[in-house]
């Protein structure tokens, strides 16, 4: 069952830093009956009871190691994603979001400077080398390439670093600090400049805010550039040039102080609640009598180095005080405790026929409760992918694997997906799907790769908007996120650069439900497309699959609503 435990919010501090952000977030956490707990991140990290949750922040901009060592290793919540990481830069230009030009420098060679210079609209430009401090120390405007090569220079020879970057220069008098937190923006300030500084938060006396309310689209680009980069919560740093918008950087941790003082709006108190909600959501209603009886088992398939999910799942069932059996595929068969009941979930995906053979077997042998109902599920003499979908009505992508190499069986099976282009998929090779267009070529590939024992499958060309994924629990979808690539046409899970948040309305989410549903699953991914044109296919179910992505990226608290459904509807079927 769930327990209500003292909330503890864990600040990563560095040891007389940031008085006034520990200050208004132990008021905070006073107000909403939290204990804070503040650890210096330069030291050891220290050990938390496991079985308790925690909420997590950090202060300082360089702690992110000593907070991924919290996250990971305590039932921790927080507002960023530690396990799916990529290049900011990378992240909002894929993402859309409006940013400056901006190129990183590598060496001083006059050519290169100029081929880089002009990537970014030319002479004055931004040059940037952050360094600790804040308050644009480090951003120094470049007026000619003399300019730009001594500064160049004093970077290399003084700081050791092997580049900086250089932007864009936008003449602006003030730049926005929009703060967003979930889904929303709770609060935004204006920094002012002055006639002898082109950066807006620099002064030698009191930086010049005021509070301030931007337009919609700004406040929609920042809430975007924020999930973009991975963050539940930041300062996004945004100015307007002439007729253009455009993110300088989102700021996580931020430094919320100065809008809290400046506004009135309680930042501090709006974050401490914010990560109550996400860490103490209200998980599903045990039947009645479940309190009475020892709680079910956990047991989980799972293959030696898959420990991510595992991890979290036993983090989660010593949280509910609910015991866990973990079963190695490879070894012999392992028999369960007499007369036990059971929550069974496979994380093991490979051998595919072994170890969905060991689930099946468990699930017939023992009082299990799981996800697939009767099995089995997504496999079996009896599944048929494309006639499933036909027989439901839903729409769908075709996909045909090839068996044989005759010209008419070929072209029968090309126009059983729609007829060319279509994209070839290689199982036997880690290879994004192939665009194929003419029938020509399509046959000696498909001579070349049965000679090579590989097996092939196709499917239509589609021109592709949006590549969504959602998570189905039940009727209801609880993460949906959409995935970017950078410079494919074709499409393929494996292939996608970034993922963010991402709704496609109540039509794309009853078609992903009732994907599962036709599966037999109160839990799975749905992989779905949305075509130029706006209608949409479901691509994949995937079941059992790995959530991590979703809820780093989300927030959502995946890992905890799928245990606590499977205790549900374990409760269904023993009262």
């Amino acid at each position: 069952m769930h327990r209500l435990v003292l909330m503890k919010l864990i600040i990563a501090n560095r040891v007389g830093t940031n008085g006034t952000s520990i200050n208004l977030l132990t008021a905070a956490c006073e107000k909403f009956g939290v204990e804070l707990v503040e650890i210096d991140c330069d030291a050891e990290v220290p050990e938390f009871d496991a079985s308790e949750k925690y909420m997590l922040y950090r202060l300082p901009a360089r702690s992110l190691a000593a907070a991924r060592t919290l996250f990971r290793s305590n039932m921790c919540v927080s507002l960023e994603n530690f396990d799916y990481h990529f290049a900011r830069g990378q992240a909002l230009d894929l993402a859309g979001v409006p940013t400056p030009p901006t190129v990183a420098l590598h060496n001083l060679d006059p050519e290169y400077l100029k081929s880089k210079v002009a990537q970014v609209g030319g002479f004055p430009l931004i040059i940037k080398d952050k360094i600790p401090g804040g308050h644009g120390i480090g951003v120094v405007k470049a007026e000619t390439m003399e300019s730009l090569e001594w500064i160049g220079r004093m970077i290399f020879d003084t700081t050791k670093k092997k580049s900086f970057r250089i932007e864009e220069f936008l003449p602006h008098t003030q730049h926005a600090r929009i703060i967003v937190l979930g889904d929303t923006v709770i609060d935004s300030i204006a920094y002012h400049g002055n006639d002898y500084d082109f950066r807006t938060n620099r002064s030698d006396d009191e930086i010049n805010v005021e509070p301030m309310k931007f337009s919609p689209e700004m406040e929609e680009t920042a809430i975007h550039a924020t999930h973009a980069s991975g963050f539940e919560f930041g300062g996004v740093d945004m100015i307007v040039s002439g007729d253009r918008h455009q993110v300088l950087e989102v700021n996580y941790p931020c430094y919320f102080p100065r809008a809290e003082e400046c506004s009135g709006v309680k930042t501090s108190e709006k974050l401490v609640e914010y990560l109550i909600a996400k860490a103490d959501y209200t998980p599903a209603k045990p039947a009645k009598k479940a309190a009475k009886r020892t709680p079910p088992t956990l047991v989980l398939i799972n293959s030696p180095g898959r420990n991510v999910i595992s991890t979290e799942f036993r983090k989660l069932a010593k949280y509910k005080s609910i015991e866990v059996i973990e079963i190695d595929p490879n070894k012999p068969k392992t028999k369960l405790p007499a007369k036990g009941r059971f929550l069974l979930y496979r994380i093991a995906t490979t051998p595919w026929s072994k170890v969905r053979a060991q689930e099946i077997a468990l699930y017939r042998e023992n009082d299990c409760t799981s996800f697939a109902g009767e099995y089995p599920v997504l496999s079996g003499p009896a599944y048929r992918r494309n006639g499933n979908y036909r027989d439901a009505k839903i729409s769908f992508v075709p996909k045909v694997p090839l068996t044989r190499k005759n010209v008419s069986y070929l072209r029968e099976k090309i126009d059983d997906v729609g007829g060319l282009p279509i994209l070839v998929s290689n199982r036997d090779a880690q290879q994004t799907a192939l665009r194929v267009d003419t029938f020509d070529g399509f046959l000696s590939l498909v001579d070349y790769a049965q000679a090579l024992s590989n097996r092939l499958s196709i499917q239509p060309f589609i021109n592709v908007k949006h590549f969504g994924r959602m998570v189905v629990l039940g009727e209801k979808i609880i993460s949906s996120t959409e995935y970017l690539a950078a410079d494919s046409d074709t499409y393929a899970f494996r292939k996608f650069d970034l993922v963010v948040a991402r709704d496609y309305g109540q039509a794309v989410s009853d078609l992903a439900v009732r994907a599962a549903q036709n599966h037999g699953l109160a839990c799975a991914a749905v992989n779905v497309l949305i075509d130029v044109e706006g209608a949409a296919f479901v691509e994949d179910v995937i079941f059992p699959f790995n959530y991590r992505a979703d809820q780093d990226v989300t927030g959502v608290n995946i890992g905890e609503r799928m245990l606590d459904h499977l205790l549900m509807l374990h409760g269904k079927t023993h009262g």
